[in-house]
């Protein structure tokens, strides 16, 4: 018994200090006091990167943002970031191991009188793959604005003054989290932040068929890897003071070492009492599937990036529950209508009062008239035809609709079809770092529509 409630002690504590605000605020210091020691200016920069990023406070976000901006606003300044290499080491494996850009998505193609193409970018690495993998981008730039949508928050700043270095123009950012943007917006004038927009909002509600509420056998599903940081433990502790007979399904993937039977373990350790249905690599259809069959569905990091799978459960109509407090974008959007935010002690009561109250809640409803992929496309294509026209510069073309299925792809063949010389073109010019396949990767899916 004691070696059990010491290891459930330590996965507590460890868990209080990794999201303890004071702590994190206390790294950023550290590392702008770093900043101040570092014996080059690349160095230097790196670790002011790091402070704004942990900058829980306006003195510090100030204080970073003071010492980073001489390195932003000129031409010969900005070079450095390119030529040091500012924060390339983080994603060193990735950018190493395939140069060619992923996630990646046409919305606009150039047009006559210099109007601008757009090109959408999901994940840090590919904004290093774009940024660090052509020399002279005075060309690319020229002819093209750049979306650059963020995978977790806070993003990476070294990235931000990376993409600041190679463009001219305004440099438009999709945010994981709304207590981020104005951080983001503040950190260079150029950095065009999209209002009321996230990551997670590019479902397309035709993709997913929920079931009535009478046919939902899942009583609570978890769509999340199985690393420590989405924090199966809690979960797992409140499970076991709830009734041995739900229905409970998880579903992950091996994530830093971490597998299925880790999660197995930890469900052992917190006496969980259910018999949990585990699913590994599952295909994108079996969990859409799954989260039409549940009656919620959880999260319960408490930082992270977009949670495009919190969202897509409220598309399958599946209630939603994650933590309050919890640094994850779309807790904005738990609402009476869409689920609940759940707060210690007393978890395991809340859980089956949410069980009980989905029954009378309409999650898909709320979703289809304010987050789809439809809602979002308009609001991003306001923002960059906005930019633009206060540039003076020519808008005659909008912007093409993606949806995420789970990664980037047009909605619409038409858009497809028209699009497709572009990445040809692309991929002619700089075929290191456009591949021949980004197209194919952007196709919608399933057969045109007659």
């Amino acid at each position: 018994m004691l070696p059990s409630t010491i290891q459930r002690a330590r996965i507590r504590i460890e868990d209080a200090l990794r999201y303890s605000r004071t702590a994190w605020n206390a790294s950023g210091w550290l590392h702008a006091a770093r900043a101040a020691m570092a014996r080059t200016d690349g160095a230097r920069l790196e670790r002011l990167c790091a402070a704004i990023q942990r900058a829980d406070t306006p003195a510090l976000e100030r204080f970073t943002r003071d010492r980073l901006a001489p390195w932003l606003d000129s031409a010969e300044a900005a070079s450095i970031w390119a030529r040091e290499r500012v924060g390339w080491d983080r994603y060193r494996e990735p950018v190493g191991r395939d140069p060619a850009l992923t996630r990646t998505i046409v919305l606009k193609a150039p047009g006559p009188a210099g109007e601008k193409g757009l090109i959408a970018m999901l994940f840090e690495y590919n904004w290093l793959r774009l940024f660090g993998g052509i020399p002279d981008f005075h060309e690319l730039d020229r002819e093209y604005d750049f979306l650059l949508c963020t995978s977790w928050s806070p993003t990476n700043y070294a990235m931000l003054g990376l993409a600041l270095a190679r463009t001219t123009g305004p440099v438009f950012v999709q945010v994981c989290n709304f207590a981020e943007a104005a951080r983001i917006t503040r950190f260079h004038p150029r950095l065009r932040v999209v209002p009321e927009l996230l990551g997670c909002d590019w479902i397309d509600p035709d993709a997913h068929s929920p079931r009535p509420f009478a046919e939902r056998d899942i009583d609570f599903l978890m769509v999340a890897n199985w690393a420590p940081f989405k924090r199966h433990w809690q979960f797992f502790e409140a499970l076991a003071r709830m009734p041995r007979d739900l229905n409970v399904t998880l579903v992950g993937q091996p994530e830093a070492g971490h597998t299925a039977d880790d999660i197995r373990r930890l469900a052992r350790l917190f006496g969980v009492r259910q018999e949990l249905d585990l699913r590994e690599r599952r295909p994108l259809a079996e969990v859409m599937e799954l989260q039409a069959r549940a009656k919620v569905a959880l999260i319960f990091t408490r930082r992270e990036g977009c949670c495009v799978a919190a969202v897509e459960a409220l598309f399958a109509g599946a209630a939603l529950g994650l933590l309050k407090g919890a640094h994850v974008g779309p807790t904005a959007y738990v609402n009476p209508t869409t689920g609940r935010l759940l707060a210690p002690p007393a978890l395991d009561q809340q859980l089956m009062q949410l069980r009980d109250a989905a029954a009378i809640m309409d999650p898909r409803g709320w979703a289809v008239a304010n987050i789809s992929c439809v809602q979002s496309h308009a609001r991003l294509n306001a923002c960059v035809r906005e930019a633009t026209l206060a540039l003076h510069r020519p808008w005659t073309t909008d912007l093409a609709m993606p949806c995420w299925r789970p990664y980037p792809r047009l909605r619409h063949h038409i858009d497809h079809a028209r699009l497709r010389p572009v990445y040809a073109d692309l991929h002619t010019r700089w075929p290191t770092v456009f591949p021949a396949g980004l197209a194919e990767a952007a196709a919608p899916e399933g057969p045109p529509l007659r």
